[in-house]
């Protein structure tokens, strides 16, 4: 009798620990297989404020054209993309229209937007936290529609006895962080058509 008791409360509270857990909130159009995604472009981070740091752009941005790869899109070279933009004049901005300015520059199907919301670090005392935040929206080039789109947000806490100490794992867990979110949020986007 004992023993059923236990298993039943113990039962009872693997359900309600699970009832308690929420699911990744993530917009995808309901037709998402027929849009015949191929060719995903990836412009340079959109960033939402001055307090973002810039590095963080250009590692989250890395960061997500390694992830799209592993996910089967191809990869598109960040340098021609940049001379493409350049070339044509275009301004990115997250929205329908310059999704489709993007798309005819670029001969993508799609353009991933990603906005850095924040990004960076708070030291207390002995104590840092790291905070990174970015929203993720794939468009499409020809329409404009949003097709998927994500917001992650992680954050790390550090605690060193020296602040200089402090500031080296800080360094240390930005990188691991930044790729810790791309993967969250990318975990969501349906496979490419090389998988």
């Amino acid at each position: 009798m004992r023993r059923t008791n236990r298993i039943l409360i113990l039962l009872a509270a693997v359900i309600v620990l699970a009832g308690c857990s929420s699911k990744v909130p993530y917009t995808l159009v309901e037709d998402f297989s027929k849009k015949s995604v191929r060719l995903v472009a990836l412009p340079l981070p959109i960033q939402a404020s001055k307090e973002v740091d810039p590095v963080g752009g250009k590692i989250l941005r890395d960061k997500t054209a390694e992830e799209l790869y592993f996910k089967g899109y191809p990869k598109l070279p960040f340098a021609g993309i940049d001379e493409r933009l350049a070339a044509a004049g275009v301004e990115i901005r997250d929205g329908e229209i310059s999704a489709r300015s993007l798309g005819g520059a670029l001969g993508a199907d799609a353009i991933l937007f990603i906005t850095m919301e924040t990004c960076g670090t708070s030291y207390f005392l002995n104590t840092a936290k790291t905070t990174a935040a970015a929203q993720f929206t794939l468009r499409s080039a020809r329409s404009g529609e949003i097709l998927w789109q994500m917001r992650a947000v992680r954050s790390k806490r550090t605690f060193h006895v020296t602040r200089k100490w402090l500031e080296q794992d800080v360094i240390g867990i930005y990188e691991p962080l930044l790729r810790e979110l791309v993967s969250a949020a990318l975990a969501t986007l349906p496979d490419g058509p090389d998988v």
